[in-house]
C-alpha cells in the first residue's frame, strides 16, 4: 500500500511537471508584425555571430522574422550558419545590395513596409528577454534605443561626433542612436524612400 502511495504521487508530480512545460510553450509571446534585422560581412561571419543569433532566435518572444542582411559574395561563409540554424523556421538570409552595415536599416524598410524593426549587431550577445522587454514594457509606439550618444552645441552650430557626449542616459531629441545594442522601429516611423542615395 505504502508504494502504491509513492507511485501515485511520483505520477502526479511528473504528470505536473509535463504540463507545466506544456503551459509555458503554449503562453509565449510572438509578435506577428516585427522583424529582427542583422548583417555581417567577410570575417565576422563566423561562430560569434551564430552564437549572436542563436541569442535572438531563443527569446521569450518569438518575431515573425530574423533575417541576416547579406550580400551574394558571403553565400559560401552563410552556408554553414543557415545549416546550424535550420531548426529555427523564422530565420532567413537575404542576399542585397552592399550598403555595408546600413544593410540592416535600408534593406528592411524597402523589403518589409508595414513591419516594427528591431535592428541589433552581429558580435553581441542578447538576454533572453531581450525583446520582450523592447516590446512589452513601454510604449510599441515609440522608437527605442538601448544607448546612444547626444549631439552637442557650440554657439548653436552641431559640434564634430567626437564631442558628442556617448552613452547619454537621458531623454533628448538630440539622441544619435547607436544601432548594435538594439534600435526598434514602429511600423511607418520610416520609409525607405526617406533615404537619398
Amino acid at each position: 500500500m505504502k508504494n502504491l502511495f509513492y507511485l501515485f504521487r511520483y505520477l502526479f508530480l511528473l504528470n505536473f511537471y509535463y504540463i507545466s512545460l506544456y503551459f509555458r510553450k503554449k503562453h509565449k509571446y510572438v509578435s506577428n508584425d516585427t522583424i529582427v534585422s542583422i548583417t555581417s560581412y567577410n570575417r565576422r561571419i563566423n561562430k560569434r555571430l551564430l552564437l549572436s543569433l542563436k541569442s535572438i532566435l531563443t527569446q521569450t518572444v518569438k518575431v515573425n522574422k530574423v533575417i541576416l542582411f547579406v550580400t551574394i559574395d558571403e553565400e559560401l561563409r552563410v552556408t554553414q550558419i543557415q545549416e546550424s540554424l535550420k531548426k529555427y523556421p523564422n530565420f532567413f538570409v537575404e542576399y542585397v545590395e552592399d550598403f555595408r552595415s546600413y544593410k540592416k536599416l535600408f534593406c528592411p524598410l524597402k523589403a518589409y513596409p508595414g513591419y516594427n524593426l528591431l535592428i541589433i549587431d552581429d558580435d553581441l550577445f542578447f538576454p533572453k528577454n531581450f525583446i520582450e522587454k523592447v516590446l512589452f514594457n513601454t510604449d510599441r509606439n515609440k522608437i527605442k534605443v538601448n544607448w546612444g550618444h547626444k549631439c552637442t552645441f557650440t554657439n548653436n552650430k552641431l559640434n564634430q561626433y567626437n564631442d558628442f557626449i556617448f552613452r547619454a542616459n537621458e531623454l533628448s531629441n538630440y539622441i544619435v542612436p547607436n544601432t548594435g545594442s538594439g534600435l526598434y522601429l514602429p511600423k511607418n516611423t520610416l520609409e525607405f524612400n526617406d533615404f537619398d542615395f
